[in-house]
């Protein structure tokens, strides 16, 4: 009996043993290079426990899935030596898993480390060939350090693909623009440098012909005819690039998910102005929010937050962090002034009224912003007390035209017309020819019936100052009516010489030159490339963007391509759905897009 079990707690010590051998002594090496924790004094709660989290569960566990999330934890966070480390320990783990290579070598191209990320990016084209962003990098890092033939012949295995480009995994947001765009505009930088100008400019026009969205062909198209002596043309790509965002690094879905792991302020805040940057919205509102979730105090997390709030129209999103922002930002003018300028325009006076007030505690001679408090006051409600405060600030000093000009304007734009005829009679002299007093002129006569006094007084304007777009619209809107076409044809191009990328100006010109009644000022080939560039426009408003793909419609419904104004005119018709435009409006286009269907 004694003997049976002796056997028994020798096969168990033995059993141990080879576990011993088998599961924790392999583990030794990995468990022993786990970096030590950095000094986390200084980092959010959230963050020091994420770090904390992922090291533990390493350490119990040194898989090449746990080192390599704990090397994802630590590159989000900016730890790039501790990320380098556990990158490495899951790649010596399971050296089948690319991944790991992928995460390393994106980690080595932050770093400036060419070399290496060459090494990485190889070996996940080994393991997997059809990892198309590898192919990518791998030709930016050969490009990197001058091996440009080979940095050619990586982006020639994206050259072929067209729509089939996965970015291997489920996308956090999907890339307006093909990998294979990316690799083609890369190919045409590789050929300008080589002194190849006519191959770089065929692939760039290439790539303008498939997608006049991509805005950087268009800088370096101005570029190439630069070198090549074309003033001319250089200047006119250069003038359409600067409508375009020039943004030209695709979008990569691996490097998102870091992205969204990240409870960093450093990290997080770099990736925010990154996605602003692009054309990707809804991505700058993913990780905003994603910032407010894991560091809700931070200042400039809030800053950020409450600014692109309101720039995208949802101030109302903004509004449960204005307190916690005006009290961390209560002395820095600068920024409490753009966000009470940003409330104004998105129409938040309420709102605005405590930034404004705070910002004439810190600059009580701040004109601009006193005569803001007076328009915003007056929309929050508060009429007598704004008026009395106008009053106030224009009888200060009834010698500066300045004040006076701009407070009628402030007057004639809150439909006060008595009281602003009232200060506009008191003025005599000299004060007569600032252009802000011509413009409120202007308005006064254009409300008082009196087209002809207003057109002059707003060419008088126009002419003092030209940078003025409010007197270039309502001079541009006055030709319009009193059905002067030439002249307003020819307003809106000297218009666009001062304000060359503009979109409503582009729109407008556009629109005449598709549109004119008298059929001998019609150009319609010019006015579809103006109308083009306000519909591509960064900053096209949806009011803008009907206009002129409206005209688009018309345009190439006159040049009898139905295919493309039927294209048009459907842009235009979920436009109108998605916006308040009016429903007679709406009307009107089904019934044109039914006869165009005919």
């Amino acid at each position: 009996m004694f003997k049976k079990k002796k056997n028994i707690f020798f096969i168990a010590g033995l059993v141990i043993v080879l576990i011993v051998l088998v599961k924790i002594v392999p583990e030794i090496p990995y468990r022993s290079n786990i970096p030590s924790l950095p000094d986390l004094t200084n980092v959010s709660d959230s963050l020091r426990v994420q770090i904390k989290v992922a090291s533990s569960k390493a350490y119990r566990n040194p898989s090449c899935d746990n080192l390599g999330r704990l090397g994802m934890v630590y590159h989000s966070s900016t730890y790039y030596k501790e990320a380098q480390v556990c990158y490495e320990l899951a790649i010596k783990r399971d050296k089948t898993q690319w991944i790991w290579n992928y995460y390393l070598g994106s980690l080595n191209m932050e770093m400036g480390e060419s070399e290496k990320a060459i090494t990485n990016f190889k070996t996940v084209i080994k393991l997997n060939p059809d990892n198309h962003l590898a192919w990518y990098y791998l030709g930016i890092a050969y490009e990197n350090i001058g091996e440009n033939d080979k940095a050619e012949l990586a982006f020639l295995n994206i050259e072929s693909l067209k729509g089939d480009d996965s970015r291997g995994e489920l996308p956090q947001r999907t890339d307006h623009f093909t990998l294979n765009i990316y690799a083609r505009y890369q190919m045409a930088r590789i050929y300008m440098k080589a002194e190849k100008l006519g191959y770089a400019e065929n692939v760039l026009r290439q790539i303008l012909y498939e997608n006049r969205s991509f805005g950087a062909a268009y800088r370096l198209l101005g570029d190439i005819y630069s070198k090549k002596g074309n003033k001319a043309l250089s200047d006119q790509f250069i003038l359409r690039a600067n409508d375009k965002i020039t943004y030209n690094i695709p979008v990569d879905n691996l490097m998102d998910k870091l992205t969204l792991l990240s409870k960093s302020d450093l990290y997080l805040l770099k990736q925010i102005d990154e996605a602003k940057r692009t054309i990707y919205p809804e991505w700058v509102y993913k990780l905003i929010s994603n910032a407010l979730q894991v560091m809700p105090e931070n200042k400039y997390v809030i800053s950020k937050a409450v600014k692109f709030y309101v720039e995208i129209g949802a101030a109302k999103l903004a509004f449960p962090l204005l307190t916690k922002h005006l009290d961390y930002y209560k002395d820095d003018v600068n920024e409490i002034n753009e966000v009470a300028n940003l409330l104004v325009k998105d129409g938040a006076y309420s709102e605005s009224l405590p930034y404004f007030n705070q910002t004439l505690k810190l600059n009580p001679e701040a004109t601009d912003q006193k005569l803001s408090l007076v328009f915003a006051s007056y929309k929050a409600g508060m009429k007598d007390k704004s008026l009395i405060f106008l009053d106030e600030l224009i009888n200060k000093d009834k010698n500066d035209v300045a004040v006076i000009s701009r407070g009628i304007y402030v007057l004639l734009t809150l439909g006060e017309i008595e009281k602003a005829k009232a200060y506009l009679g008191e003025l005599k002299g000299t004060a007569l020819t600032n252009p802000k007093v011509q413009q409120c002129a202007g308005m006064i006569a254009e409300h008082e019936g009196k087209p002809d006094v207003a057109l002059t007084q707003y060419e008088k304007s126009f002419g003092g100052d030209p940078m003025d777009l409010n007197t270039i619209e309502m001079l541009g809107n006055i030709l319009v009516k009193k059905e002067l076409w030439n002249r307003a044809i020819e307003h809106f191009r000297k218009a666009l010489t001062y304000h060359p990328n503009e979109a409503f100006l582009l729109e407008r010109l556009g629109t005449l030159l598709i549109t004119c009644p008298v059929i001998s000022l019609r150009k319609i080939d010019e006015g579809i490339e103006y109308a083009q560039r306000a519909v591509d426009h960064k900053s096209c408003s949806t009011e803008t963007a009907i206009a002129a793909g409206s005209s688009l419609a018309e345009a190439y419904t006159a040049k009898k391509d139905k295919k493309t104004a039927l294209s048009y005119l459907n842009m235009v018709i979920d436009l109108a759905q998605n916006s308040n435009t009016p429903k007679d409006y709406q009307l009107n286009l089904q019934r044109k897009l039914k006869e165009l269907s005919q």
